[in-house]
């Protein structure tokens, strides 16, 4: 039997959100093959794209009539598929985001070796070249993300602001003149350890220089993060800073999730939002005539402003043990092609990870323009932590939020990654 990396007090902790998710599939109606027709089942974890991917699974239905593309989205993917892999579940095809547990996924066994299937092979080299994992490739990237600070355009230039801010004392100045003309500067989500987790992230790139945050970031992996080194005091000052935003924020920060954060923003309740270029399509779905664009968070001067960014916000897996991989395969090839592949990036908006694929969203095009394909950018943290370290160290920015205290932070974010 196949080694699992899986606990079994981590399986058993799991089983109420494999029951949340329904019953488990039959091998009679999963990669199933009756009556001349294959089904393979598609597992979503990107919400905000469902209706881009049905349309797009209609087209390859159309062009393939002997296949059927069953499509499942969860809210809470990360966790319904680590129970489905425990469960010998695992969906035929399915998004996931490569990171320490993706790479633990491969490792026990799960994840099909795309290497030798000509998947990979309209990919570009700088999004391959990040994942591969003991000479082997394991997922499919299609489009990168970025992240930073969405505004609204319009806003800014009814409140007189004639320029993004390049500092971060711009950018509370443009508070103090946002609010006077009676906005509110920032819409601010904190009800969920996921998006705490994915602010500090942003914050991160424009806090602590190159040295520190390798060394950070090293701490991390190794579960060593020490906030008496050099790193420990620039955290405390991103603490600090974290919490002046909240403080131009919405009341109940605290009680807002993501879509509802999103929502409000899209409909003017704030100028500004801390987020990803993954929520256009969400944004301009709530308000397609809103006019907004993206900025890097800034850093104490313009030379210290940065972001981060991901090779593999959208990327496709296929399980190792799918009844149906040639059908697979043949799916994720046609979701890699250039023709495809650009008509997801239209309509999505995230720069294509695929070859000869140039469309970028006008929104964030700048800031990828100058960070993103100059390289002046840092791979998204959460990249080398674990899931565990991603949960706790998001409760320690709600714990910031609620207490607003920045004397415990590094300690307490020390903790969260030492003890996860």
């Amino acid at each position: 039997m196949k080694k699992r990396g899986i606990a079994i007090l981590a399986i058993l902790c799991m089983v109420l959100p494999v029951f949340a998710w329904g019953k488990k599939k039959s091998d009679a109606t999963k990669g199933a093959k009756t009556g001349g027709k294959t089904t393979i089942e598609f597992f979503n974890g990107k919400v905000e794209i469902s209706a881009i991917l049905k349309d797009l699974i209609a087209e390859y239905e159309k062009e393939n009539p002997n296949i059927s593309i069953e499509l499942n989205t969860s809210s809470d993917s990360a966790t319904v598929l680590s129970s489905r892999m425990a469960s010998d579940d695992t969906p035929d095809v399915f998004t996931n985001w490569p990171n320490s547990t993706f790479f633990e996924q491969v490792d026990s066994g799960y994840i099909m070796d795309l290497s030798s299937t000509g998947i990979m092979d309209n990919i570009q080299d700088s999004a391959r070249n990040q994942w591969r994992h003991n000479g082997k490739e394991y997922a499919a990237t299609i489009s990168f993300n970025c992240s930073g600070i969405w505004y609204n355009k319009d806003m800014f230039v009814k409140a007189g602001i004639g320029h993004t801010p390049t500092t971060w004392n711009e950018l509370i100045d443009d508070c103090k003149i946002l609010q006077k003309a009676g906005y509110t500067p920032f819409v601010t989500s904190a009800k969920q350890t996921d998006i705490t987790d994915r602010q500090l992230q942003v914050f991160l790139a424009s806090t602590l220089p190159k040295a520190q945050y390798d060394s950070f970031e090293a701490d991390t992996s190794r579960k060593t993060v020490d906030p008496r080194k050099a790193y420990g005091a620039r955290l405390k000052i991103m603490g600090q800073k974290m919490l002046q935003l909240v403080s131009y924020s919405q009341e109940d920060t605290l009680g807002t999730d993501q879509d509802s954060a999103t929502a409000n923003f899209a409909n003017g309740k704030g100028a500004m939002m801390i987020g990803g270029s993954w929520l256009l399509a969400s944004i301009t779905s709530a308000n397609p005539s809103i006019n907004v664009s993206m900025m890097p968070i800034p850093g104490d001067t313009a030379a210290e402003t940065n972001t981060c960014a991901y090779p593999g916000d959208m990327s496709l897996c296929i399980a190792a043990h799918s009844k149906v991989q040639k059908e697979a395969v043949a799916f994720v090839k046609w979701m890699t092609s250039k023709t495809i592949a650009e008509q997801f990036a239209k309509r999505e908006g995230n720069p294509s990870c695929i070859k000869g694929v140039t469309y970028v969203a006008p929104q964030f095009a700048d800031l990828y323009a100058n960070y993103v394909t100059t390289g002046k950018y840092i791979l998204n943290p959460d990249c080398n932590w674990f899931t565990s370290q991603q949960r706790a160290v998001g409760a320690v920015i709600q714990q910031l939020y609620y207490e607003k205290n920045t004397d415990s932070f590094a300690s307490n974010m020390a903790d969260a990654f030492n003890n996860n």
